[in-house]
């Protein structure tokens, strides 16, 4: 057995359906073992490769593994990497390399240090948690399942293995695998001495006005119910980061909603109203472009912040207590100690409803196509659908008017803020999940960066859905040119594309839409349908987000 035949053994006890990637000589005697069982998806670029990576890792909670070679494969995929890393994502980036023997002779897209070249290792470091290249077939078996156990141990994100092309070929020691196979992916469990749930728990029964604030990290640990099991305890209102939103059901009667750019606007003034005298953070980073505002408002409340990672504790804001523990553990253990109170259930369901209530008045203006098109998913949708969307306006208008039915819904790739990273994303969600409908919100900006991914939805028969918003314009900046440069609009234009024929070029359906009737009519064919749809959404350059939170 080589190496290349060992990791796709290893994938397959693991369960794989697919990996993603761009094929290269260096990483083609890998590459041509992902026949089938895992088999391997090809994307049209490599940052493709890696958001359908990221998107099906979200899902699965399994590293999602992309393949490319070296060179212009590896600083292809550099902008994706870094968005997983960002955000937490575990990825097991695996490039080709050359044969070690031709090191620094200047073969063909030759990545070693010298006369310009680049080490792959140096260049992945600064957004990986790991970044190593085997050198010697002893220790391949070793290095491979490290990486896959550093993906998803304490804090995930991505790590990098890069393999040299004979060595991928190489036979492995058989004697030396049993040392080195590992039965479970998962990391094992490990629990803080500083965790006490019982102290946490009279704290919390104590208080007068408990908040809790949600962030991504309570969505990777999967104890989504045990967190609205705790909300119904306390009687507390829940405040969630925007990655947060993945972790909550938006509609329940507990959940306020979200902080940072595109919040309701009422937000705010309903927290301050509140008086929290306490706040629980469940994995939560406090980042100034979310937390700013809320963090001026809490600075004399008695603050927990619970996190996996220690450093994340008191990084960013003064707290009076941090606990280094895995949510995965800790929150069931903390929700066994309380009990059920309603006292404050009221006061939280009418400020529910503040917020539902203003939000309807500033969809009243006519102006709002976007918005009000976006507003149409709550009425259509299935409860378990799953909404994706790209960096730009329609981003904004998502957070603000779509609300969950149930967590494990709404995902965004906000630590980067990649544009386009939606669209492969959407793709690697719906091979994840293909019971479940999966809408990708992205915009002409967008696509056209990386609308192409679009014809693999197509060619694998998935049966995706786009949204694709057409303003002519990058319409997030040209917000920004009307509302800071007194409308000084500097080559923020697009020209007009018809992208709903250009979905059909690709094999997709396409539908073009100007109005919200039109659109609802479209939607509910789209999910009626086989196959990739993509609806092209008609809208002015003029629309600004029904929220904007800059």
């Amino acid at each position: 057995m080589n190496l290349a035949e060992y990791i796709k053994m290893r994938l397959q006890e693991l369960e794989y359906d697919v990996v993603f990637g761009v094929p290269g000589s260096y990483v083609m005697p890998l590459w041509q073992k992902f026949d089938q069982s895992p088999g391997v998806i090809l994307a049209r670029h490599e940052s493709g490769a890696v958001y359908m990576a990221d998107g099906w890792a979200r899902i699965t909670g399994k590293p999602g593994v992309v393949l490319a070679t070296m060179g212009p494969g590896q600083t292809n995929m550099y902008t994706g990497i870094a968005g997983a890393y960002k955000d937490s994502i575990p990825i097991l980036a695996i490039t080709g390399q050359a044969n070690p023997e031709t090191f620094g002779r200047g073969c063909f897209q030759e990545c070693f240090p010298l006369d310009r070249g680049f080490s792959p290792q140096a260049i992945f470091a600064p957004i990986t948690k790991g970044s190593y290249e085997i050198t010697d077939i002893k220790a391949g078996v070793h290095l491979f399942e490290s990486a896959l156990r550093l993906a998803v141990s304490g804090r995930p994100g991505p790590v990098h293995l890069s393999i040299p092309v004979t060595l991928q070929e190489q036979e492995i020691d058989p004697n030396g695998i049993e040392d080195c196979y590992l039965k479970r992916l998962q990391s094992s469990r490990v629990i803080s001495c500083d965790q006490n749930v019982d102290q946490i728990g009279d704290i919390l029964v104590q208080s007068k006005r408990p908040l809790l604030f949600v962030g991504w990290g309570l969505y990777l640990s999967s104890k989504l119910d045990e967190l609205h099991q705790l909300a119904e305890q306390l009687s507390a209102p829940v405040i969630t980061s925007i990655k947060g939103l993945a972790a909550v059901q938006a509609t329940h009667e507990y959940v306020w909603g979200h902080v940072g750019p595109g919040q309701n606007n009422q937000i705010i003034k309903l927290i301050s109203d509140y008086q929290p005298d306490t706040v629980l953070i469940l994995g939560a980073s406090l980042a100034d472009y979310y937390f700013d505002q809320v963090r001026r408002l809490l600075h004399e409340v008695y603050t927990i912040q619970v996190d996996i990672d220690h450093h994340q504790l008191g990084l960013r804001t003064a707290i009076d207590l941090g606990i280094q523990a895995d949510l995965r553990y800790w929150l069931p253990a903390l929700c066994q100690k309380m009990s059920v109170s309603n006292e404050r259930r009221d006061r939280i369901r009418l400020g529910k409803r503040l917020l539902a209530d203003y939000l309807q008045d500033r969809l009243q203006s006519d102006n709002l196509i976007m918005a009000k098109t976006i507003f149409q998913l709550n009425h259509i949708l299935p409860n378990d659908a799953i909404v994706v969307p790209d960096a730009g306006n329609h981003w904004l208008n998502v957070l603000t008017c779509y609300h969950t039915k149930n967590a494990g819904g709404l995902f965004t790739n906000i630590g980067l803020g990649t544009m386009g990273y939606a669209i492969g994303a959407a793709i690697g969600m719906k091979l994840a999940a293909p019971e479940r409908k999966v809408i990708c919100i992205t915009g002409d900006g967008s696509t056209l960066m990386s609308g192409n991914e679009i014809s693999v939805s197509s060619y694998l028969g998935l049966d995706t859905i786009f949204v694709i918003y057409n303003n002519s314009s990058l319409g997030r900046v040209r917000t920004y040119q009307h509302l800071v440069c007194a409308d000084q609009y500097v080559a923020s234009d697009i020209p007009e594309i018809d992208f709903a024929d250009w979905a059909e070029s690709m094999g997709a359906r396409g539908i073009k839409v100007r109005t919200v009737e039109e659109f609802t009519r479209g939607l509910e064919q789209a999910l009626n349908s086989q196959g990739t749809v993509v609806i092209e959404v008609i809208v002015s350059k003029n629309e600004d987000p029904v929220f904007f939170n800059q």
